[in-house]
């Protein structure tokens, strides 16, 4: 199951659940804003950037692994 890192007020979170990111996505915990990052990802992307994470995207498995900056 892929993890994902986000920020909040300024610190990194997680790692966490896509299913519980897309819950905080719902709950309107995460915004377009937030950065986020999971393994696989070059850098940190605002939300409104990270088409995966879009309502009704498909999930999607990482293809290389990294260590968030």
């Amino acid at each position: 199951m892929i993890q994902w890192h986000y920020t909040k007020m300024g610190l990194k979170q997680g790692p966490v659940p896509e299913d519980e990111l897309r819950a905080k996505i719902r709950r309107g915990e995460i915004s377009d804003a937030t950065l986020v990052w999971r393994d696989g990802m070059a850098d940190w992307l605002p939300l409104a950037q990270v088409a995966e994470l879009k309502p009704g995207a498909p999930k999607v498995e990482p293809e290389l692994t990294a260590t968030p900056q």
